[in-house]
């Protein structure tokens, strides 16, 4: 008998915890955090409950890390012989991916003074099958957090950083250019803008055509790189019959060489000089991670944002108590 009350108070107890772990309190808002992945350094802003943005930390990446973000292709898996063993090396990607998410984490942590159990993300490349998204997407679950959506481009999300904050301000068959241009590289990515609908048309990443090495031939592979992924006639956008008469609209510059005099002459030979100048350029080492995180911050409270934070994450935060004033 005495067992049988105990085993029923114990089912009654862990299903409390269980259902007040994964719903939120009524009318209880809870701050947004978001980290971008640059192929230097990552950033990691803060959306608060009273509206404001937090520029929180830029954080340079160790030497792993900056060959991680450089690999093409991902290391070779492990033999089955090893892991039977326990012999396998540890992955140094994986380890520079833990060290940069962890020192991310622990910012936004001392920023809270507690923990807290989502985070978006940005990466150079988001297509599903890149590998430093895996790496990157592998080592937030490890970390005891989740994302409340998946996983962001950087050019994606610093056009999204620069349009009106009114989404009926943004004209419809748009074509806009993103540059990246960074000390490691340069990277570059075509969208179709149709009022504020995105779409990606061409991407070409070039990791090594950054600002540390900037000669006359560095200039001139640039420029290449520009007239490629700006040459019309422009792939058809989904909601356009054609795309065969269009230019580039706009363009948007981010990352931490953006404002180089040299990149913004090449930039107008092979754009035009009009559009250079009223290029967007809001907080080019920041904007992505403030943008992702006001996004994140829309949708963590939503009366139909239903994702589940780890297991326990709640119970040791103080962000989701309902007594939070961040």
């Amino acid at each position: 008998m005495m067992l049988t009350m105990m085993l029923t108070t114990f089912y009654c107890l862990f299903n409390l915890a269980i259902s007040s772990s994964f719903a939120y309190p009524d009318a209880h808002l809870v701050p947004a955090v978001a980290f971008s992945f640059a192929a230097d350094y990552g950033t990691v802003a803060l959306h608060l409950t009273n509206d404001s943005s937090v520029s929180l930390a830029k954080l340079a990446g160790t030497p792993g890390y900056k060959t991680f973000m450089r690999r093409e292709q991902a290391l070779p898996p492990d033999s089955w012989f090893c892991s039977i063993w326990g012999t396998c090396a540890r992955n140094p990607d994986i380890d520079a991916a833990n060290a940069m998410i962890n020192a991310l984490k622990s910012s936004a942590e001392e920023y809270f003074g507690t923990t807290f159990c989502f985070v978006s993300i940005a990466v150079p490349d988001a297509r599903q099958t890149n590998y430093q998204r895996e790496i990157f997407e592998a080592a937030i679950n490890a970390s005891g957090l989740r994302q409340p959506f998946s996983t962001q481009s950087a050019a994606k999300q610093a056009v999204f950083a620069n349009q009106p904050e009114d989404i009926d301000m943004i004209p419809d068959q748009q074509i806009a250019l993103a540059i990246e241009y960074s000390r490691a590289g340069l990277n570059l990515e075509l969208f179709c803008d149709d009022g504020g609908i995105l779409d990606s048309l061409r991407i070409d990443h070039n990791l090594g055509l950054g600002a540390d090495d900037p000669d006359r031939a560095h200039w001139n592979a640039v420029l290449s790189a520009l007239e490629r992924i700006s040459k019309p006639p422009f792939p058809n956008c989904p909601s356009w019959d054609s795309t065969v008469h269009k230019k580039i609209n706009y363009i948007v510059l981010y990352g931490d060489s953006v404002k180089n005099t040299e990149l913004l002459r090449v930039v107008a030979r092979a754009v035009g000089e009009e559009v250079v100048a009223e290029a967007r350029w809001w907080e080019p080492e920041f904007g992505i991670a403030l943008s992702l995180a006001r996004t994140s911050y829309s949708v963590q409270n939503s009366n139909d944002f239903e994702d589940r934070p780890a297991f326990g994450c709640r119970w040791r935060s103080g962000l989701y108590s309902g007594t939070a004033e961040l």
